[in-house]
C-alpha cells in the first residue's frame, strides 16, 4: 500500500472503481507516451484555478488604478485622491493574495507587475500624452510577450 500511495501523490497513478466496485490503480501514460502532460484536474480545481488568474487579473487592473491615483494624489497631499489610491492599493494586494492560492507565486508576482506595467504604460500614452515611439512600443511588446509565456508555460 506504500507504493500506491506514492504512486497516486505522484501524479502518474490513477485509484478508480472497477465493475465489481473494487478500487484499481492503474498508471496514466506521460505525455511522450501519447498521454496527458499533466494529470486531470477535479472540477473544483479547475475553478480554483481560473478564479486564481481572474483575481491575478484584477489584482493586475487595480495595480495601474492605483498608480493613476499616485499620480492624482500629488505625492498624497490631496485628500481624496490618497484615500482613493489606498483603497486600490489594497484590494490589488487582497487579490493578490486569492490569486497566490492556487497559482506558482513566481509566475503570479510576474504577471501581476507585468499587467501593471503595461498597463500603465498605456495609460501615460493615452491620458498623459506620453511617447508612444517604437522603442517604447518594442519594449511594451515585450513586457506582454514575457506575460504571456509566462502564463502559456504554467503548470497550472
Amino acid at each position: 500500500m506504500r507504493v500506491a500511495q506514492k504512486m497516486q501523490m505522484d501524479g502518474r497513478f490513477d485509484r478508480r472503481g472497477d465493475e465489481n466496485g473494487r478500487t484499481v490503480s492503474y498508471e496514466r501514460p506521460t505525455a511522450s507516451e501519447g498521454g496527458l502532460a499533466t494529470p486531470p484536474c477535479r472540477a473544483s480545481e479547475r475553478v480554483a484555478i481560473m478564479n486564481g488568474w481572474l483575481a491575478l487579473l484584477a489584482a493586475g487592473l487595480l495595480e495601474i488604478i492605483w498608480a493613476l491615483g499616485l499620480k492624482h494624489s500629488d505625492g498624497l497631499t490631496r485628500f481624496w485622491p490618497s484615500v482613493a489610491t489606498a483603497i486600490a492599493i489594497l484590494l490589488s494586494f487582497a487579490m493578490m493574495s486569492l490569486a497566490l492560492r492556487s497559482l506558482p507565486f513566481g509566475t503570479a508576482y510576474a504577471v501581476w507587475t507585468g499587467i501593471g506595467a503595461a498597463g500603465s504604460i498605456v495609460a501615460g500614452m493615452i491620458l498623459y500624452s506620453e511617447p508612444a515611439d517604437p522603442m517604447r512600443l518594442l519594449c511594451l511588446t515585450l513586457i506582454v510577450a514575457g506575460m504571456i509565456g509566462l502564463k502559456l508555460n504554467s503548470p497550472v
